[in-house]
């Protein structure tokens, strides 16, 4: 996605380099029909003046993969409460799918989460579960049925490289 004002640029994992917060703007290109994700000039601030993200513009396009990194207190948790509609922008405009966030009913937000994947940093698992049973969990509480469960799970587990992994514990 093209990044702008004080958002991340892409980091350099070649060897030997840090990555690090750009000061000056990104050149930014519009957002398309392809735009996934979409800020437009958003800011939240904590009350009573605590500024997390200020005007802040990227777009993520469709197939793109994005990581958002930077120090403790840049503002990351804040993007993504916002993106999953956790939070309410102070300012500004977000879009994702073509739907503005801010218009979006509280009886839409539950669809929304369900089609945003996203891996946490403290992200719950089953403790007394295998890998297999807690993807097919997850997928059980999304509505997806017996059959399909059965189906999905070793395509979850292949695509993320836990294959192998089917049947042991989370620890």
């Amino acid at each position: 996605g093209s990044l702008s004002s004080d958002a991340m640029q892409e980091p350099d994992f070649s060897p030997g380099t840090t990555a690090a917060v750009l000061d000056a703007p990104v050149e930014a290109t519009r957002p398309s029909a392809a735009s996934m994700i979409v800020f437009d000039a958003v800011t939240k601030v904590y009350e009573p003046d605590v500024v997390a993200l200020r005007d802040v513009t990227f777009h993520i396009d469709k197939g793109e993969f994005v990581f958002i990194v930077g120090a403790s207190g840049s503002g990351k948790s804040t993007l993504v409460r916002l993106l999953l509609k956790e939070l309410e922008p102070t300012s500004g405009k977000i879009v994702v799918g073509g739907r503005e966030l801010g218009r979006l009913k509280r009886s839409k937000v539950p669809m929304l989460r369900r089609n945003i994947g996203g891996v946490f940093q403290d992200f719950k698992r089953l403790p007394g579960r295998t890998a297999g049973e807690n993807v097919a969990y997850a997928l059980k509480v999304q509505g997806e049925s017996s059959s399909s469960i059965r189906k999905k799970v070793p395509e979850v587990l292949a695509m993320v490289g836990l294959s192998h992994k089917m049947n042991s514990l989370p620890d």
